[in-house]
């Protein structure tokens, strides 16, 4: 994918500058950064990074195209890539971010997550049930699971989640089973690649959409 634009950069409270590229390392202060891919195919990478006295650096690369999830089978499109590039070094940890999903009954939806080195987890299948109204959802290890029942709040953030025992069909080209249930199982691959979000209706009835996209947050090992 060929990027276009000017990507700006701010040192939070200390200086700004402008460049054109995809990442920076944080030395002090926070740093804030967006881009901008084709129209057809908008993507965009933020870095933050300074936590009290430790470097961590840390990117989010989001996509705002909308994702259409029909009453039965695979969402349009499928998957929705976003592409990673220039990260120095291995992941360390992970996190997504769904931005304004809607779905009439969210039993019904699958949603797999696939990085560029083969590991694919699954982010949830079959939780809650009647739930007319957007949510932006994000997904880390160290959070509680989506509800089995009902809605989950309108913004929060859960674990991988998974209520039923039998596997879960996610057509091609998705990797084949069997997947995580922990982002976990990035850690320690490298990030820059293709990562796709596949996202599956499973049952029939029901539509919905995601329809802001979404993002994915890297942290990344320290280099030293």
């Amino acid at each position: 994918m060929k990027t276009s634009g000017t990507i700006q950069a701010s040192y939070h409270r200390f200086r700004s500058l402008t460049i054109a590229a995809l990442f920076t390392v944080a030395v002090a202060g926070v740093i804030f950064l967006s881009g901008s891919a084709s129209a057809a195919h908008p993507q965009s990478a933020q870095a933050s990074g300074l936590q009290g006295n430790t470097l961590l650096p840390s990117y989010t690369f989001c996509r705002t195209q909308l994702i259409t999830i029909p009453w039965a089978g695979a969402s349009t499109p499928y998957p929705s890539h976003i592409t990673v590039a220039r990260l120095q070094s291995s992941i360390s940890n992970v996190s997504v971010t769904l931005n304004r999903l809607q779905h009439d009954w969210y039993d019904d939806i699958d949603m797999l997550l696939a990085g560029p080195e083969g590991q694919s987890v699954l982010l949830m299948s079959d939780t809650g049930d009647s739930c007319n109204r957007e949510t932006t959802l994000t997904f880390n290890d160290r959070s509680p699971a989506l509800p089995d029942f009902g809605c989950p709040f309108a913004s929060d953030t859960y674990r991988p989640s998974n209520y039923e025992s039998y596997p879960d069909n996610f057509p091609a080209p998705a990797p084949a089973p069997p997947y995580s249930d922990h982002l976990s199982a990035f850690n320690g691959t490298a990030p820059n690649g293709t990562w796709s979000l596949y996202v599956v209706d499973d049952y029939g009835i029901f539509t919905g959409r995601i329809s802001g996209g979404w993002c994915l947050n890297i942290m990344v090992a320290s280099s030293r």
